[in-house]
C-alpha cells in the first residue's frame, strides 16, 4: 500500500493485485483509512477489477467504525454496460447493502466507483473488501493502481 497526502487529502494506493478465486466470502484489501469520532469525511474509491469468471464481483466496506452514516453515490461499467445509482445506508458493523457489480462473461474488465460522505461515529478503520459473487475457481482479480481517497471536512 502506498499512501500519499497532500494537505488534507490522503490518497491510499494498491501496489499490487489482489486475487481470489473459489470464494464468495469477502477479503480484506491494504486499502483502509482510520476515521475519527465524529467527524465528517468525504471519500471516493476507484476499484479496477478483472474476472476470469462469469457470475461478478462484490464490493464491500468493513468497518470498527460504530454507528457511521454513509451518503453514496457510485457508478460501475463492465464492457459497455453501465449501471448507477445513490443510497443512504447507515450500519454498525459492515455494510450489507452495497452494490453488487454483475459481469455478464468471462475475461471482462469492470470499474467501479463511488463517491460518499461518511459521518463517523465511534472513530474506527475502514476497509475495502471483496469477494467472487458467485464462487468460481477462475480468479476475480483486484487491480494494482486501486485507489481510495480520504478528506476529514469538520
Amino acid at each position: 500500500m502506498a499512501s500519499t497526502t497532500i494537505g488534507n487529502l490522503t490518497t491510499v494506493v494498491l501496489d499490487s493485485d489482489h486475487s481470489i478465486a473459489s470464494s464468495t466470502t469477502y477479503e480484506n484489501t491494504t486499502l483502509t483509512f482510520t476515521g475519527t469520532s465524529s467527524k465528517r469525511y468525504i471519500f471516493n474509491a476507484y476499484l479496477k477489477f478483472t474476472n476470469n469468471t462469469t457470475g461478478g464481483v462484490k464490493v464491500n466496506i468493513n468497518n470498527s467504525a460504530a454507528s457511521s452514516t454513509w451518503y453514496v453515490q457510485w457508478v460501475q461499467q463492465a464492457g459497455t454496460n453501465f449501471s448507477s445509482g445513490t443510497r443512504v445506508q447507515h450500519y454498525t458493523n459492515a455494510a450489507t447493502d452495497w452494490p453488487t457489480i454483475q459481469v455478464g462473461g468471462s475475461h471482462q474488465d469492470c470499474i467501479h466507483s463511488w463517491d460518499s460522505i461518511v459521518t463517523v461515529g465511534t472513530g474506527g478503520t475502514f476497509t475495502i473488501q471483496f469477494a467472487q459473487n458467485v464462487s468460481n475457481p477462475g480468479a476475480t482479480v483486484l487491480k494494482a493502481g486501486s485507489f481510495i481517497q480520504y478528506q476529514q471536512v469538520d
